[in-house]
């Protein structure tokens, strides 16, 4: 369906239509991705064992510091390879053996999250009765946290 067909129906269809949030949505609130956690506890990882400050690597979309993290786990065989569907939680364990450690880290990213102008504008258009049900894989509640404000 385009986007002018989509225009047409939805004022018919709305509550029949199901919405579903991916990880931009949550990025817009201010979660980070999943890629870019892989980053940081690729970071991390590297920063410990390589025994030198993060600080010395603050600027983690730097793709000259990506290539140097990278390049050292591709010197070693127990890393998966680059964007393998294994890295979030491969590098996650890792980094964070401990499940509660691993919540804490969520938990952080997470409690910093604000809904977004689209979280607030979906909650709107749910206490107008256009939307019904909203599903999202993501862990933050920016989208029942807007429909708490509105």
């Amino acid at each position: 369906m385009d986007v002018p067909e989509f225009l047409r129906l939805y004022q018919l269809r709305a509550p029949q239509i199901m919405w579903f949030l991916g990880a931009g949505a949550s990025a817009a609130a201010g979660v980070p991705t999943a890629h870019h956690l892989t980053w940081d506890f690729k970071r991390t990882i590297y920063c410990a064992e390589q025994r030198i400050s993060i600080r010395t690597c603050a600027d983690i979309g730097d793709r000259g510091l990506q290539a140097r993290i990278q390049q050292y786990f591709n010197s070693r065989n127990s890393y998966p390879p680059e964007n393998s569907p294994d890295e979030y939680a491969f590098y996650f364990e890792a980094a964070y053996p401990n499940e509660g450690d691993r919540r804490k880290v969520l938990d952080v990213h997470i409690s910093a999250a604000r809904p977004s102008y689209g979280h607030l504008a979906l909650a709107s258009l749910m206490k107008a009765d256009k939307i019904r049900i909203v599903w999202s894989p993501n862990f933050d509640r920016t989208i029942e946290d807007a429909a708490a404000q509105v």
